[in-house]
């Protein structure tokens, strides 16, 4: 699937995380339109492509690093369950104020079935088409 730039891409650059490029699909950045769930926590997706995705979320009650998770693309209502991940990059992140703590997750999708690779692809051309507007 071939995607078109938009002003919102974000080019394949040295992870922020440890400087070695990891990304072999373009991500895209997501204004507040997907929220993703795991456990008991909440967080919102920053940018995604076809083989992961970047969230913030917070660091509160999180003993442990997600291997599923749950996507909600607010835009197109559609929601998709139980996403295998892997974290690859975990930084804390400490906005103001300070007593409260976020991270953010840099994750590579684990093995996808053929519905659950579609609708990614699916959510990928629309953000791709309203970065434009």
């Amino acid at each position: 699937m071939m995607l078109e730039e938009g002003g919102f891409c974000v080019e394949c650059r040295p992870s922020a995380f440890d400087g070695i490029e990891r990304r072999r699909h373009k991500r895209f950045k997501v204004k507040d339109d997907a929220l993703i769930f795991f456990e008991k926590e909440t967080g919102t997706i920053l940018d995604i492509s076809q083989s992961g995705l970047s969230v913030h979320c917070t660091a509160l009650g999180m003993p442990l690093l997600p291997n599923h998770l749950d996507i909600f693309f607010t835009h197109s209502r559609s929601y998709l369950p139980n996403i295998p991940v892997f974290v690859v990059g975990n930084v804390a992140v400490s906005p103001l104020p300070a007593f409260i703590s976020f991270k953010r997750l840099g994750m590579k999708f684990g093995p996808l079935s053929n519905d659950q690779d579609s609708m990614i692809r699916n959510f990928l051309m629309m953000i791709s088409k309203i970065n434009k507007l």
